[in-house]
């Protein structure tokens, strides 16, 4: 007699991780839509932010060369102002600056 198949659970998603230290280069990611955001952390040496996005398919390299030679999808300035603005605010509070420092009234 056999038994029927069990079903394996799914396994569990996993991180692609795609770490840019270019500000610029993030927003634009992030204005375009061509890599989900995952966080803002501090590198090894704790004095540079870093942007991770998750890049199953492994695009991260390529989407950076396509930024630089200027190829890059084209967004709407209001998109990449408000990515440009929440990045850096990232970086402020990763950096213990700004508004959102510890300690500091607003």
């Amino acid at each position: 007699m056999s038994r029927p198949p069990t079903l394996a659970p799914p396994p569990p998603e996993t991180e692609h991780p795609f770490r840019t230290l270019s500000t610029a280069f993030a927003a634009a990611l992030v204005a375009a839509d061509q890599l989900r955001y995952l966080r803002s952390e501090l590198n090894d040496s704790n004095c540079e932010v870093v942007f991770v996005f998750d890049d199953p398919l492994a695009q991260g390299d390529q989407l950076h060369r396509r930024f630089d030679a200027g190829m890059f999808p084209r967004v709407e300035p209001k998109l990449l102002f408000s990515a440009r603005g929440f990045l850096m605010d990232e970086m402020a509070r990763l950096q213990g600056r700004g508004r959102h420092a510890k300690g500091k009234a607003l």
